[in-house]
Order: C-alpha cells, then sequence, then structure tokens
C-alpha cells in the first residue's frame, strides 16, 4: 500500500476509538483479527492490538493476552501499549519476548510499525 492508504487505515483507526463506546474488547477484537485475516491468501499476517494496558480492570490478564497472540502460527501478533504506567511494563515483560511494546510519546507510534 501507499502512504495514502497507510495513512487513510490510521485516520479510521482514530476516529473508531474516538467513538467506541465503554468496556473493554481487546480479547474478542483479537480474537476476531486473528481468525478472519487469514481467510484470504497472503504471504504473510499481521494483527496489531492497540490497548491502553488498563487491561487488569477487566478481568484480562497477562496470559489471557498472551493465549490469543499465539493462537495461530501463522499470523504475526503484537500488543502495543499506549501508555505511561507500570501495569504496561509488567504485561509486556510477561508476554511472548518480541509481541509487547510500550509506546509513552503516540509521536513514536510509526517507529513501533515499521
Amino acid at each position: 500500500k501507499n502512504q495514502q492508504e497507510r495513512l487513510e487505515v490510521i485516520d479510521m483507526m482514530y476516529w473508531n476509538a474516538m467513538f467506541c463506546t465503554s468496556g473493554d474488547n481487546t480479547l474478542s477484537a483479537a480474537h476476531l483479527a486473528i481468525e478472519t485475516i487469514t481467510k484470504e491468501e497472503a504471504d504473510d499476517y499481521f494483527v496489531f492490538l492497540l490497548s491502553d494496558a488498563n487491561l487488569s480492570s477487566y478481568g484480562i490478564t497477562d496470559k489471557s493476552i498472551s493465549k490469543i497472540l499465539l493462537s495461530d502460527p501463522l499470523v504475526h501478533s503484537y500488543c502495543i501499549f499506549i501508555a505511561g504506567n507500570n501495569q504496561a511494563k509488567t504485561l509486556i515483560s510477561s508476554l511472548p519476548y518480541g509481541t509487547g511494546y510500550l509506546v509513552t510519546n503516540t509521536s513514536d507510534l510509526p517507529k513501533i510499525f515499521k
């Protein structure tokens, strides 16, 4: 995809996040993304979860995230926490190596995707 198409995807993600309802759908969204991405043939499959890392308030554990991230060996799944708290650091350290990232400054987010 070209730069304009990439910008449109990020813009759509931003506006969807702006108007989403209260609660956490991290696990169900990850499961749906991992399950549906492989329905079309591709060279590689990637899923990126974006979260504020306030997952424990919804009963989501590092084990449940890990299980989802590793649920399909064909899919490269990553969890990106946009936060500055210790909970994110704890989550990342307990996820499978290389699957969790912490972004404390949103301007650093494009670097993660590269």
